[in-house]
C-alpha cells in the first residue's frame, strides 16, 4: 500500500488544482457545462458525481444548476428549446424532495420524472430506492 500513497497524493493535488481552475472559470463567466463522455459510467450516476465534484470545488448550488441546465443548452446551441422552464420549451424535468439550492445532493432524491408531458414515479421507471 505504501507504493500507492504518492499516486493518491498526486490525484488529490490534481483535484485541488482542477477545483481552483473551475472556480476561476466560473468567476470569469466562462461557459462551464456538465456532462461526460465516459462510456462506462451510467449517465445519471456520472452527472450526479460531477455535480458533487463541482460543489466540492466550491461552486454554489445555483452555479452548479446553471451549468447543468442553461449553460449546457447554450453550449449545445439548443437554448431556444432547452435549458430553462419557459412557455414553448421542452420541459422534461424531475420533481425532488428537498432544496437543491441549499444542498446539491437533494437532486438524488427524485420523486417523479416528467417526460413528454407524462409523469412517471420512480417505481414505474424501475428505479429501486436507495438504502
Amino acid at each position: 500500500q505504501a507504493r500507492l500513497a504518492p499516486n493518491v497524493n498526486s490525484a488529490r493535488a490534481t483535484a485541488v488544482g482542477n477545483g481552483a481552475l473551475l472556480r476561476k472559470l466560473v468567476e470569469r463567466d466562462a461557459l462551464v457545462v456538465t456532462g461526460t463522455d465516459a462510456p462506462f459510467v451510467p449517465y445519471a450516476a456520472g452527472l450526479h458525481a460531477e455535480l458533487r465534484l463541482y460543489a466540492r470545488a466550491g461552486l454554489t448550488p445555483a452555479q452548479i444548476l446553471h451549468a447543468a441546465t442553461w449553460q449546457s443548452a447554450v453550449a449545445a446551441h439548443v437554448e431556444n428549446d432547452l435549458g430553462s422552464i419557459e412557455p414553448g420549451k421542452v420541459a422534461d424535468l424531475i420533481v425532488i424532495e428537498g432544496d437543491p439550492l441549499r444542498d446539491i445532493a437533494a437532486l438524488d432524491d427524485v420523486v417523479l420524472t416528467v417526460k413528454g408531458g407524462r409523469a412517471f414515479s420512480q417505481e414505474a421507471l424501475g428505479v429501486r430506492a436507495a438504502n
